[in-house]
């Protein structure tokens, strides 16, 4: 093997580590989010929130987005239940199916 060849190899590994974690998980515009609202591909904010609300008696919800990874569109809540403790509730936008619902650290 040529020294060519091994920093070819060396360049491509370094590569591969530096996607090593890396996701394509990007904030949908809201503009957007509307727009898939009209289009019945997604459920309603209002109503995601409804059923992350459900999960968790005299919860307040703090924050919410609506985001697409590879393709795939996951609507995220936090939540702050009544004893303090603030949860993540991760939700299906199209049917309003709870994916995952975790105690947030």
């Amino acid at each position: 093997m040529n020294i060519e060849q091994l920093s070819l190899i060396a360049s491509i590994l370094s590569l591969a580590g530096t996607m090593i974690g890396y996701t394509d998980t990007i904030s949908v515009d809201p503009n957007q989010a509307v727009e898939l609202v009209k289009e019945d591909k997604i459920q309603p904010f209002e109503q995601l929130n409804r059923f992350a609300l459900a999960k968790h008696a005299n919860a307040t919800m703090e924050t919410s987005k609506l985001e697409s990874e590879y393709g795939h569109y996951t609507y995220k809540a936090e939540l702050r239940d009544a004893q303090g403790i603030q949860w993540e509730v991760e939700l299906d936008p199209t049917n309003g199916k709870i994916i995952r619902d975790q105690q947030d650290d």
